[in-house]
């Protein structure tokens, strides 16, 4: 009979980081030129390790329809210079009544359904999508990223300069099941930190991520 178990969403691991510095940033998500969803995401760092943190959900008609939400968190370290490598992660997303938990524990990466234990698996090679985006963005590299459970396959197209200074790439995404994508992501600094300013998608949908303002400075 499978295990019913609760996976809090903060374990206490993750929130054991003193930061020297942190930046807050507000994001809005957009399907075409709808506005479905926002996004918080909060970035601290030292000269050894990191800790992104935040949490996201589905607004309007789509919130109203899927109830949809997201909490998130990895901790890491920095090595070799600039490279980072996450050493705790957890994903917890929330749909009406259903829930999902992706989590990294002793080494192992854990997958829980509506409170049932479902898969343990060994994590992947790859870097997260939360460090590759946030803690150490990096257009020079086009192997992988994933989110604990999903990997998708980077090949870089494009990299160069926006008009406004900010520096962008172009990739093209290939997920497990062979299905793929475009995707654009443009950085820049915001409070001593390189960020995406925006992210967009294009395939079988249209969509993208933009940087609203900045939340707070600390």
């Amino acid at each position: 009979m499978p295990r019913h178990i609760t996976v809090p969403v903060f374990c206490c691991a993750l929130l054991a980081f003193s930061a020297a510095h942190a930046t807050t940033l507000d994001y809005d998500a957009y399907l075409g030129d709808r506005k479905v969803g926002e996004a918080n995401v909060r970035i601290e760092k030292d000269q050894s390790g990191y800790r992104v943190s935040g949490k996201a959900s589905a607004i309007g008609i789509t919130g109203f329809l899927t109830r949809w939400r997201s909490y998130f968190i990895v901790r890491g370290i920095f090595a070799r210079g600039h490279d980072a490598r996450a050493d705790a992660f957890r994903l917890s997303e929330r749909k009406s009544s259903k829930s999902k938990d992706i989590y990294l524990e002793d080494g192992q990466v854990h997958l829980v359904k509506d409170g049932v234990p479902t898969r343990t698996t060994a994590p992947p090679m790859s870097r997260d999508l939360l460090t590759a985006l946030f803690a150490a963005p990096d257009c020079t590299r086009d192997d992988a990223v994933h989110n604990g459970k999903d990997i998708w396959r980077l090949q870089l197209l494009d990299s160069g300069n926006n008009d406004d200074g900010s520096q962008y790439c172009t990739f093209h995404v290939v997920d497990e099941d062979d299905k793929d994508f475009e995707t654009r992501v443009s950085f820049d600094s915001v409070d001593g930190d390189v960020v995406p300013v925006k992210l967009s998608f294009h395939g079988s949908f249209e969509g993208r991520l933009e940087l609203k303002r900045l939340a707070t400075r600390g």
